[in-house]
């Protein structure tokens, strides 16, 4: 009985990744959890891709409850090399409406997992609550990362 379900969440995981992939191995530029079929919600999303309420760095250890996330990749060009690359860019919506942004690749990586294990914020029975936090990495620097509230 174990081992089915670890097999059935692997679909899961696979499964409800899936969009997330999409954003990184194809030609797809974003993703938005919000229901786009209503016109205040097309507003808010044209508000925050282009300037989200905050920073997530100016939000660290603050609880707050997720509702939805816009992810968006981007190039940037490095100017010691000239050469471009691609980034992305998290912006998480809280209950409110409020929306906090971040190019750390931590925080899009710790999104990826939430979405793996709870599903695309669309399908949750309600937001969650979370914080992001600082953590260190092996090179030395600094990423963001999603903790659950429990």
């Amino acid at each position: 009985m174990e081992e089915t379900t670890k097999n059935e969440t692997s679909i899961i995981l696979h499964n409800d990744n899936s969009l997330l992939s999409e954003i990184e191995n194809s030609s797809r530029q974003a993703y938005c959890s919000l229901d786009l079929s209503d016109t205040n919600n097309k507003k808010l999303l044209l508000k925050i891709s282009q300037n989200a309420d905050d920073t997530i760095a100016n939000n660290l250890d603050k609880e707050f409850y997720l509702a939805n996330v816009f992810i968006q990749r981007y190039e940037k060009v490095i100017e010691e090399t000239g050469e471009v690359e691609t980034k992305t860019r998290t912006i998480l919506i809280d209950k409110d409406n409020h929306s906090y942004a971040s190019a750390s690749r931590g925080l899009y990586n710790s999104i990826k997992s939430l979405i793996a294990l709870m599903g695309t914020p669309d399908t949750w029975e309600e937001p969650i609550l979370v914080k992001v936090v600082e953590k260190g990495i092996k090179n030395g620097g600094k990423t963001y990362v999603i903790e659950p509230i429990i």
